[in-house]
């Protein structure tokens, strides 16, 4: 873009010798309008306003039979001018991208902060799951070891009531036996007292 800006300014130049030359000389007013042009900072005169005077010139050198040349190099002028115009318009507009391409750089540097804080809570999160996973891993050892624990306890204690429960059964078969035993031994004793009143009677 400012190689394209070099070159108008160079036509613009160059546009300027020849109408010199072409005149022999330019008045002063007509100085000050070219330099201004030339420089193209400071109120550049309107496009259309020139391309009208190109006409102008157009049709008074034709009445005069005498060539255009005035008025090809305002249009030539008129055209530069538009030129730099269509440039500025253009370096506005890329001004105003580079701005977007800032502010969206700026937006996806954020955007990626927010994503790197994100990846480090779940990156910790992970890590709390992973703590709490083993924790649990743990307690259900423990749990599986105090199950084995309590069935071994109420297995010795179904042994015991077992033994307890046969010892108890037999020592029921042992009292009664020797109920049995008593019971035979009163009947004897009974039979041989009345043995021994019947004998004393007769």
């Amino acid at each position: 873009m400012k190689a394209l800006v070099c070159i108008l300014l160079l036509l613009e130049t160059f546009v300027f010798v020849v109408q010199q030359q072409v005149d022999g000389g330019l008045n002063e007013n007509e100085i000050s309008q070219q330099i201004s042009s030339e420089d193209g900072r400071q109120n550049p005169p309107q496009t259309d306003t020139l391309r009208a005077e190109a006409s102008t010139d157009r049709q008074q050198y034709c009445d005069l039979g005498i060539p255009d040349i005035h008025a090809a190099l305002r249009e030539l002028t008129a055209t530069v001018t538009e030129q730099k115009e269509n440039i500025r318009e253009l370096t506005a507009t890329v001004t105003e991208q580079k701005e977007k391409n800032r502010e969206l750089t700026a937006t996806v540097t954020e955007q990626k902060g927010h994503i790197r804080e994100l990846t480090a809570t779940v990156t910790e999160q992970k890590g709390h799951i992973r703590e709490l996973t083993a924790t649990v891993t743990e307690q259900k050892e423990n749990i599986r070891e105090l199950t084995a624990t309590v069935t071994e306890q109420k297995e010795k204690q179904q042994r015991t009531d077992r033994h307890r429960y046969r010892a108890e059964r037999k020592h029921q078969r042992t009292d009664r036996h020797r109920y049995r035993a008593e019971r035979k031994e009163q009947r004897t004793d009974c039979h041989h007292y009345r043995a021994e009143r019947k004998t004393t009677e007769n």
